[in-house]
């Protein structure tokens, strides 16, 4: 099972007088609340921490379709002192590890930090990362109002695009659905076993698609997309 959340750096919603020491304090924990006014980027460390909380809820629900998204429950823990660390601002994007406390379980948790998103990516302890997931910029999510794409539609279309390719079979014959908020993949009207998550944050779309255990398709792919695609439907993805 796996959970995933996207942050674009460049939304206005990220900007620091755009939150207040109460927000913080109400969402954070005292500790991330350290680490973020530590941070030498408290932005970046506190939009990492947030997706990481995010990330870590959605994978919670599918433990338990009951639970509530109570952002101090869930505990981000990074393996260094902070997320993102003073040389990272490059234009390569990053990788961190560390976890996500919720209760009595813990989340494994992957963020890659980039120029203009963060993004988390949480797991069950001892599992391997799935292999097919993307980020995405779409420009026409940016448009005015009655103008701007629906980011729900941006990210189903980007999950069916990669996981098309990643099966070896057609678009047209794969679909999404959603019970309880939670997205499955179906497959010429049946459903496919694995695990899917998407998110969308201003501007940027991203999921990763988990495949059963035992590769019974036997398919591979190489592993983080990033790529961007403009409001008309053009994309460059790095392999």
């Amino acid at each position: 099972m796996i959970g995933n959340d996207i942050i674009d750096l460049r939304d206005r919603d990220v900007r620091p007088t755009e939150r207040t020491p109460a927000f913080d304090a109400r969402v954070f924990t005292s500790a991330e609340c350290q680490r973020i006014s530590a941070s030498s980027d408290g932005v970046a460390e506190r939009w990492m921490t947030w997706a990481g909380k995010e990330a870590a809820y959605k994978l919670a629900r599918k433990l338990d379709a009951t639970v509530k998204f109570i952002p101090r429950r869930f505990e981000v823990v990074p393996e260094s002192e902070e997320l993102r660390p003073d040389s990272a601002r490059a234009r390569a994007p990053r990788r961190f590890c560390g976890e996500v406390r919720w209760g009595d379980s813990v989340f494994a948790c992957e963020w890659v930090w980039a120029e203009n998103f963060v993004h988390a990516l949480c797991r069950l302890p001892g599992a391997k990362p799935p292999e097919c997931r993307a980020v995405e910029r779409v420009e026409s999510l940016r448009g005015g109002f009655g103008q701007r794409e629906n980011p729900s539609i941006a990210v189903r279309q980007l999950a069916l695009r990669k996981i098309a390719r990643f099966l070896a079979v057609d678009e047209a014959a794969l679909e999404i659905r959603k019970h309880e908020r939670i997205p499955s993949l179906w497959l010429q009207g049946e459903p496919v076993v694995g695990d899917l998550t998407l998110s969308h944050h201003g501007a940027m779309v991203a999921f990763a698609w988990e495949p059963p255990s035992e590769n019974r398709f036997g398919f591979s792919v190489s592993a983080f997309g990033v790529g961007s695609r403009s409001a008309s439907g053009m994309e460059a993805v790095k392999p």
